[in-house]
């Protein structure tokens, strides 16, 4: 079974607690960790911010809830700014706490793919 959700809001951090809530209900669909929806919410944080210092107005997100995974797709973006910032040491641990992907998008843009995997259980 497959759940989705798309949120297009304002490029404000007041919409961020929103953004959370959502997420995490989402999360909770797969049974994600605590640490693991964490991991999820500051790696949208670090998007959230760069796309914002970047001018963008509003931010679009697809959360999609899988049986073992949630992905959250943002973008696109018509430019490379925000994943350049993605690179910069500041923004380097949301690649160590969840599976980024940048793809191209059908706009000539880039989105990017957050991925959080259930952890397995025991044997």
């Amino acid at each position: 079974m497959t759940d989705l959700v798309a949120l297009e809001f304002p490029a404000d951090p007041s919409v961020l607690p929103l953004v959370r809530m959502v997420v995490g209900g989402m999360a909770a669909r797969v049974d994600l960790s605590v640490d693991a929806i964490d991991d999820m919410h500051m790696a949208l944080e670090e998007i959230f911010y760069a796309s914002r210092e970047h001018g963008k107005s509003r931010c679009r997100l697809m959360i999609t809830a899988e049986s073992d995974a949630l992905t959250v797709r943002l973008g696109p973006f018509a430019s490379m700014h925000v994943v350049d910032r993605l690179a910069e040491p500041t923004c380097s641990l949301v690649a160590r706490v969840v599976e980024l992907q940048v793809l191209p998008d059908q706009a000539g843009g880039v989105s990017i793919f957050l991925t959080k995997r259930r952890e397995a259980s025991g044997p």
